[in-house]
């Protein structure tokens, strides 16, 4: 009778473990991004400083950044080599709405930053115009950082 109880209770708990876990997997949902990661630019989205949204390309991006503090800290340490005046992007997309920028030459590898704000909100695309369009694998960004 003792074996028969033990029994019972391992089978019960090792069921209810077995529900457990595939009602867990049951929740594991996408990642809902409202950019399209089917290209090799990294794209950011801004409230200020707070990052809203970003490609898969920019988060990998941000990742091997190696400088510490908040998503647009990371980002700003990023594009200072190539872009001198990067502190100044809130304000002159305030003033002219979109602002393409080729990175300088002497900052090595071309970067192409894009950005503009609609409705309070920054969007920066950064883009290698060297890499070859439609390439898979790792992004050229990532890899330079």
């Amino acid at each position: 009778m003792l074996i028969e109880m033990i029994a019972t209770a391992t089978f019960a708990a090792t069921l209810g473990v077995a529900v457990l876990m595939w009602f867990s997997r049951q929740d594991k949902r996408p990642q809902f991004s409202i950019f399209q990661d089917s290209d090799s630019v990294a794209a950011f989205l801004f409230d200020g400083e707070t990052l809203v949204d970003s490609t898969s390309n920019a988060r990998a991006l941000l990742s091997t950044i190696q400088i510490t503090g908040s998503p647009w800290a990371k980002l700003s340490g990023y594009l200072a080599p190539h872009l001198d005046d990067f502190s100044d992007l809130p304000d002159r997309l305030r003033l002219e709405g979109v602002v393409t920028h080729y990175s300088e030459p002497e900052a090595g590898r071309p970067l192409l930053v894009e950005a503009d704000m609609r409705g309070g909100l920054v969007r920066i695309r950064l883009s290698d115009p060297s890499a070859a369009v439609g390439a898979s694998g790792p992004n050229a960004l990532t890899l330079r950082a």
